[in-house]
């Protein structure tokens, strides 16, 4: 939980280079445990937990915050194995990083980290985090994620568009 800076009903305000603005609504971080045998088992042999951050963004049509998932900006699982695997994201009106980048755990305490400067702090902490190849397929379209800039103390800080169109957080407001 260390990667995860967010507190209950956070929101998170974009200005990109461009003058464009999105906001994103953090909902209540979801945790629960998936059992593939017996559900009713203290200690299920095969279960995955998992925990998660939906939120909603500003031009959201739905609206409907109660039902809809939501896109997720940060998730964790744990296998029986005892794996934690977690993994980063962002969709906006017209911005999607396509498909959540998971990583090890192992990984990400081994990851290098690097510095950041953006008009609201300097950040020291930040994992740049490019698409999975997979998921490059996309990569001509102008809403394409190219790179998300995480920070460990403050999340989401950043994001990089194609044609040169960047994103920076410039607001947090939490409850």
């Amino acid at each position: 939980f260390e990667w995860i800076p967010y507190k209950n009903l956070d929101t998170l305000v974009f200005t990109s280079n461009t003058g464009d603005t999105d906001s994103l609504f953090l909902r209540k971080g979801k945790r629960y445990m998936d059992c593939k045998i017996d559900p009713l088992s203290p200690f299920p042999q095969d279960s995955i937990e998992k925990f998660y951050i939906p939120y909603y963004f500003s031009n959201d049509t739905t609206k409907n915050f109660g039902n809809y998932p939501g896109e997720t900006i940060i998730a964790m699982t744990k296998t029986t194995k005892n794996k934690t695997r977690i993994g980063f994201g962002i969709v906006t009106n017209d911005a999607i990083f396509y498909g959540l980048r998971y990583f090890d755990i192992k990984e990400l305490r081994k990851a290098k980290l690097t510095d950041l400067q953006t008009e609201l702090k300097t950040y020291n902490d930040i994992l740049v985090i490019e698409p999975d190849t997979s998921n490059q397929k996309w990569s001509t379209l102008d809403h394409y994620v190219l790179r998300m800039y995480w920070s460990k103390s403050d999340g989401l800080v950043r994001f990089d568009k194609n044609n040169n169109v960047q994103y920076t957080l410039t607001k947090k407001y939490g409850l």
